[in-house]
């Protein structure tokens, strides 16, 4: 390594003296024609006086290059070292377009050249070569001058590449087509010095290491490099280890690197696509790499139109595009793709990769385990892998000495992966309560078990008996919990997540969702309905009627647009796979249509005086210390509360037990539910509290 940046540095300086010895001609030539009292004036370029412009007149249209004993080229490409080879390999330069390279060069490296390039330009104010000087010292006649011209074009390899810019001088504003000065990219600088970074707007730019290469990755590599001829590579789907598989096996077929592009990042900065395509592509080239840009679902069609145009404007070699959607929307205009579809693998095979991966660390699932991550995580081998590694850091925690991987250790890395690739609009419910701490009637306890057997075997089910053929709209499972606040749907919910071996349970934050500009709220809910698909997380839609109300007849546009946001919602609640449940006060707000696509409506009614004793006898933990003057059976009869409500008055009376003497009595429950009526507006009448009425006071 120590030794190619020696010998980059010698390459480079061989480049800037032979560079020197042009321009210390040049400047003799110039001090000849000039005279060499202007030259000696320190105003010299700042005003013209009568013999100036007579002694410039006089030089004729011949460029100074005419003048100059020197041997072309400046860049001998057979010794000037392999980055200046690579620069002109790469962009398919001529010997006179890296000469011109090597003439913007000098001023990116010392700013002594800038006073020589004033001079030169008979200007002190201009200090960066300018297209005229360049023209007029590498071209030996006036017809190679005009003949030269080509190079700093449009379309030009050097200008539509990227490798320079012509830039307008702050002191001469609206210069001619060759008085623009000559600025060298930046990254292009780094990279003929010898630099290693990468040029990373907003770290979006990474390199992949990795070299190894399944057999069947390989094996797809080869048939697509068949097929390619010119085509690009389109990637879509969940599965995020087969896209890296597939695009790094070609980089290895065809010896390059592999860069990865983070879409989602670039966005984020306000980079322009174009620019930060111009940038890759220039990177790419340069160092020897094929380019992998991941996130393309967060391009809008203006972005991938823009995105798409520069591609095919650079000619631009092999390029892998990756997307998260099936069917992104700019997907029609993507005609210059391979398509390649990437779905996360079945439960079986991620059955098999969870097994694989814990053996080594001494891990056997059963089959019942190994079955019951595949279905509760949808990861794919990258999402699997990292989950592992968590559960082998906690392990090590535990005992760094002896590590021992337990089921619960993967169970806490998986769900630790899957909350990583939940987005902001939801959040994570803790599943702390199972099928004793909930009281319902029995035929909504039914319901709930059914329920969860549904989600369960729906892999039996749907794949092995073939049911899945018949539900080509979506194979997920939708569930209404309807009925007053306070009557257990979000801890139902819950007891389902538990129920069902610790299913990651997120509660969708529907402000955060909503939004008053038309399309972001259908943006947001895309974003949530895809990353959750990659986890089959449950999604919970509490005052789900604020989302998927009825829809009204079209009278405006606002109607209009409120319409298609339910139609949105009704297509993403049929094609996601896992669980969502919608929880709401009011049934009769619900679209109808939604109601159709649900596999269970759970009502929650108000408690019975039975199912009240129970809630009762239930409100505390067993840690409470509780008075022999509790009265279960007459605050069952008597107050007709939910469980909510119970559960709000015990908590008030548990607090007011630990301000007064530290056990609960029956008149600090009697409090608590006061301050319950309170709330519900409720008057506390002497017929309901009866012969406790006065422990109100």
């Amino acid at each position: 390594m120590m030794t190619d940046a020696v010998d980059n540095r010698k390459a480079v300086a061989g480049v800037l003296a032979r560079v020197d010895r042009l321009l210390a001609e040049a400047v003799r030539v110039a001090t000849a024609t000039f005279g060499a009292a202007p030259a000696a004036d320190p105003f010299r370029g700042l005003y013209v006086s009568d013999a100036d412009a007579a002694r410039t007149v006089g030089r004729g249209v011949e460029p100074l290059g005419q003048h100059l004993p020197f041997d072309f080229p400046l860049v001998d490409l057979d010794v000037a070292g392999p980055r200046w080879q690579q620069l002109a390999r790469a962009f398919a330069l001529s010997a006179l377009e890296v000469d011109v390279v090597a003439l913007a060069l000098p001023v990116e490296v010392d700013l002594r050249y800038e006073r020589v390039f004033g001079y030169l330009h008979d200007d002190v104010t201009r200090r960066r070569p300018s297209v005229d000087l360049v023209l007029q010292l590498l071209s030996r006649s006036f017809e190679e001058r005009l003949a030269h011209r080509r190079f700093f074009l449009a379309d030009a390899a050097l200008t539509r590449c990227g490798i320079l810019r012509l830039i307008q001088d702050a002191n001469h504003p609206d210069p001619s087509s060759i008085g623009y000065g000559l600025k060298l990219e930046d990254d292009v600088v780094d990279f003929l010095l010898g630099k290693d970074t990468l040029p990373s707007p907003s770290g979006a730019l990474r390199w992949d290491g990795e070299r190894t290469v399944g057999d069947g990755a390989r094996a797809l590599a080869d048939r697509l490099i068949r097929r390619m001829d010119g085509s690009h590579v389109l990637l879509t789907g969940l599965n995020e280890r087969e896209k890296l598989d597939i695009s790094r096996a070609v980089a290895v077929r065809l010896d390059l690197s592999l860069l990865i592009v983070d879409l989602e990042r670039l966005v984020a900065s306000g980079t322009p696509i174009a620019a930060a395509l111009l940038l890759v592509v220039r990177t790419a080239r340069l160092r020897g790499a094929v380019a992998l840009w991941t996130h393309g679902e967060v391009l809008d069609a203006a972005q991938f139109d823009a995105w798409l145009a520069a591609l095919g404007a650079l000619n631009t070699p092999l390029t892998f595009l990756a997307t998260t959607e099936t069917q992104p929307k700019w997907l029609t205009t993507a005609s210059r793709f391979i398509r390649l579809d990437c779905p996360v693998p079945g439960a079986r095979e991620r059955g098999a990769i969870w097994s694989e991966r814990l053996e080594p660390l001494g891990l056997v699932l059963d089959a019942g385990e190994s079955a019951l991550l595949a279905e509760a995580f949808r990861f794919d081998a990258e999402s699997i892998d990292r989950a592992v590694d968590r559960a082998w850091s906690t392990a090590r925690w535990r005992d760094i000495e002896r590590p021992q991987v337990s089921g619960v250790d993967v169970f806490a890395g998986a769900r630790a992966e899957a909350a990583r690739i939940l987005p902001r609009y939801a959040t994570r419910l803790e599943a702390c309560y199972g099928w004793d701490d909930i009281v319902l009637p029995p035929d909504q306890l039914r319901q709930l078990c059914e329920l969860c057997a549904r989600v369960r075997h729906r892999r039996m089910v749907l794949d092995e008996w073939g049911f899945a053929r018949r539900l080509p709209l979506g194979t997920g499972t939708a569930a209404l919990f309807a009925g007053p606040s306070g009557t257990g749907k979000t801890m139902a919910a819950q007891v389902i997540a538990a129920a069902l071996g610790g299913l990651e349970l997120y509660r969708v934050e529907i402000p955060a969702v909503v939004s008053k500009y038309i399309g972001d709220t259908e943006k947001a809910l895309d974003q949530l309905f895809r990353e959750a698909q990659g986890t089959s997380a449950i999604l919970l839609f509490d005052e789900a009627d604020a989302l998927f109300g009825k829809r009204t007849e079209v009278k405006d546009a606002h109607d209009r647009y409120a319409n298609i946001e339910v139609a949105y919602l009704l297509q993403a609640l049929e094609a996601y796979e896992g669980l969502t449940i919608l929880a709401t006060n009011f049934r009769h707000n619900m679209d109808d249509a939604f109601v159709r696509r649900l596999a269970f409506i759970v009502d929650f009614p108000y408690p019975e005086e039975a199912e009240r004793r129970q809630i009762w006898a239930r409100g505390w933990p067993t840690a409470t210390p509780l008075a022999l003057d509790l009265d279960i059976e007459f605050l069952a009869r008597q107050f007709k509360l939910t469980g909510g409500d119970i559960r709000n008055a015990a908590l008030a009376a548990a607090f007011g037990a630990v301000a007064n003497g530290g056990r609960v009595t029956m008149a600090h429950v009697i409090r608590g539910v006061g301050r319950e009526y309170q709330k519900l507006g409720r008057v506390c009448a002497e017929s309901d509290f009866g012969p406790y009425f006065e422990l109100l006071a």
